[in-house]
């Protein structure tokens, strides 16, 4: 994107943990397709291992559960280093409370 293009023209929030901007003006050969485009980002809150919106005790019980070895997909592991182990817990606990 550049300043041209308009990304973040348009906000959304799509859901928890997931935001949609748009591009109006963005097209080739500038953007990977024109005229315009959306992106979709997600994962804004990896943390929230249930998806509703907070992070909280349901998640911390998520990643106690899951602690060792875990294969993807595998949710509480947040840093996708193949173990839950106290990296992820500190990541929990530094999110506590609401997503963004």
């Amino acid at each position: 994107p550049v300043a041209q293009d308009g990304f973040g023209f348009s906000l959304a929030a799509v859901g928890t943990g997931a935001l949609v901007i748009g591009a109006p003006g963005c097209g080739e050969p500038l953007c990977l397709s024109g005229p315009g485009e959306v992106w979709l980002l997600t994962d804004l809150c990896p943390t929230d291992t249930d998806n509703d919106g907070n992070v909280n005790v349901t998640d911390l019980l998520a990643l106690l559960a899951k602690w060792g070895p875990c294969s993807a997909p595998c949710p509480p592991d947040n840093n996708g280093d193949g173990n839950v182990n106290v990296t992820d817990l500190l990541a929990l606990l530094a999110a506590w409370g609401a997503c963004p």
